[in-house]
């Protein structure tokens, strides 16, 4: 058992981290319109995600069902 995988909050410059460093990126996934994160995985299945907001931010923003959180 060890690290799986580490994230990140990058913030509003998410998507300007993401067109900057597109080659080394695996992939983006959107898990609600309040919470994506672009992700690297490496070859022993390990992943780095990097987040527009924190896990708490977006459950928040889910929960009251607005953007300005």
């Amino acid at each position: 058992m060890g690290f799986e995988h580490g994230g990140f909050v990058i913030g509003e410059g998410l998507m300007g981290v993401g067109e900057r460093h597109h080659d080394v990126l695996t992939g983006q996934q959107f898990q609600s319109r309040h919470s994506a994160s672009l992700y690297r995985l490496f070859y022993v299945y390990t992943h780095v995600k990097f987040y527009q907001r924190s896990l708490g931010d977006a459950g928040v923003a889910l929960m009251v069902g607005c953007d300005s959180v």
